[in-house]
């Protein structure tokens, strides 16, 4: 799990940079690469990665 810069749980597999967002990666099997997400709301780079995942497999 990772940890926000308060020390606060933010998910599994994701971080708080020390600029204030939140960084995700996530693997594409098409391309066999990880690709990062970032944004600077929390619930909206959940929902990315969520909407990411489905297309990715």
């Amino acid at each position: 799990m990772g940890k926000g810069l308060n020390g606060k749980e933010l998910g599994k597999g994701i971080r708080q940079r020390k600029d204030g967002r939140y960084e995700t990666r996530i693997y594409n099997p098409g391309t066999q690469k990880y690709v990062s997400l970032y944004d600077t709301n929390l619930q909206r780079l959940k929902k990315t990665r969520d909407d990411a995942l489905l297309y990715a497999y």
